[in-house]
């Protein structure tokens, strides 16, 4: 337990010093990519799930497959469309490099202009669009802890008005056995205008039966200035290859509840994620992820 208070203790240090207060700007930091993660209440902060934690916990891409390769897309509300690409090979003796894009479009803006004490909409549109590149390096320190760390740039455009952020990322993951874990990480480092993200979570793992396997997780989190939010979740597996999951977050005031689903298909993970943003309307997430073992 010593060492992991050790690498605890750094983590919220290094919150401290670099960390940056909330802000509106680069909107694509505060999508949750991965369908899987968004289904159990982005409560992922401890889940040891390979490339898809690059984005939640960098400790957990540190998993057991040599190469992955993830996409994920959503058409959100207000005609949003976000996308995102990753990857992690694992290199023997030294740890795992990994590499992911995301990307937030918006489709279609048009210029609102004053004449006469009138706002009229244009024809002209917009050039507008968040993008994030993130490198990656992650390992593991015996058979209890992965450590994780992300070097991140950010581009967020807006008409005329572009800005340009470059910070990192860090996370530990601990196993106390192989059924329960912990984990805690601090995204958006030293990003200027961005919200630094604080997430630290536990999860509990139980094969029932040959053919079922249960996974509980939850989590806090803390976005900037902003107060602390309560994410908890589950998924059911059937066979080792079909999933349903459920999920809530307590502090959101609009789609809380999140369900989903997935099927793995020989090296092949399709997953589906769903919730209802009121009158705004639904948000379909879906992933494809191919792990290759040696």
């Amino acid at each position: 337990m010593k060492k992991i208070n050790i690498l605890v203790s750094i983590v919220f240090l290094a919150s401290s010093v670099f960390g940056a207060v909330g802000s509106s700007q680069f909107q694509v930091l505060n999508f949750s990519p991965s369908a899987r993660a968004h289904s159990i209440g982005d409560s992922f902060s401890s889940v040891a799930s390979g490339v898809d934690s690059l984005y939640y916990n960098p400790a957990g891409v540190s998993s057991l497959s040599s190469y992955e390769v993830s996409f994920s897309y959503s058409h959100w509300i207000q005609q949003l469309d976000f996308l995102n690409i990753s990857g992690k090979m694992k290199l023997k003796g030294i740890g795992n490099v990994g590499l992911g894009v995301m990307a937030l479009l918006y489709d279609d803006i048009l210029k609102v202009t004053e004449k006469n004490g009138v706002l009229v909409q244009s024809d002209e549109k917009i050039n507008s669009g968040d993008y994030l590149v993130v490198g990656h390096f992650s390992r593991n320190f015996g058979s209890q802890i992965s450590v994780g760390v992300n070097f991140k740039m950010i581009s967020e455009t807006l008409d005329t008005v572009h800005l340009i952020g470059v910070g990192g990322d860090c996370g530990v993951l601990y196993s106390f056995s192989k059924e329960m874990g912990a984990g805690i990480s601090v995204l958006n480092l030293g990003i200027e205008d961005a919200p630094m993200l604080i997430r630290a979570g536990m999860h509990y793992q139980k094969i029932l039966s040959d053919n079922i396997t249960f996974l509980l997780t939850g989590g806090i989190e803390k976005n900037g200035g902003s107060g602390i939010k309560t994410g908890f979740g589950g998924e059911v597996t059937f066979l080792d290859r079909y999933t349903l999951r459920a999920g809530y977050r307590i502090g959101d005031d609009l789609g809380a509840f999140r369900m989903g689903a997935g099927v793995n298909i020989e090296r092949i993970l399709v997953d589906y994620g769903f919730n209802n943003y009121s009158d705004l309307g639904n948000v379909h997430r879906i992933g494809i992820t191919y792990k290759l073992e040696e």
